[in-house]
């Protein structure tokens, strides 16, 4: 496996696990391995495209499943707030009574 599939596994498992923190390191050394990978390469070269295409793909399915993390995470946080009817009201600025005195 080269250096550039590691760090494209490296990627996907961090996504997997939500670590997205280190998914976000990861990419950026993703993208300078992609890079170092093609700049040899004329431009058109096929196995230079096939590089990027691949590279390409990663990042597609790594949107994707961000995308749905945090949809799931948005569900799920709205459960939670459902959940909670009898939750903390703000205070009220002014008083609703006075005391005579």
């Amino acid at each position: 496996m080269s250096g550039l599939e590691e760090t494209g596994a490296s990627l996907r498992l961090a996504v997997q696990s939500g670590s997205y923190a280190e998914a976000e390191e990861i990419l950026a050394h993703y993208a300078g391995a992609v890079q170092d990978a093609t700049v040899h390469f004329p431009a058109g070269d096929a196995q230079a495209i096939e590089i990027v295409r691949q590279a390409l793909d990663l990042l597609h399915w790594t949107t994707r499943m961000v995308r749905a993390g945090r949809a799931h995470t948005a569900g799920q946080l709205a459960q939670i707030s459902a959940g909670r009817p009898y939750r903390a009201l703000p205070a009220n600025a002014t008083p609703t009574f006075t005391l005579d005195g």
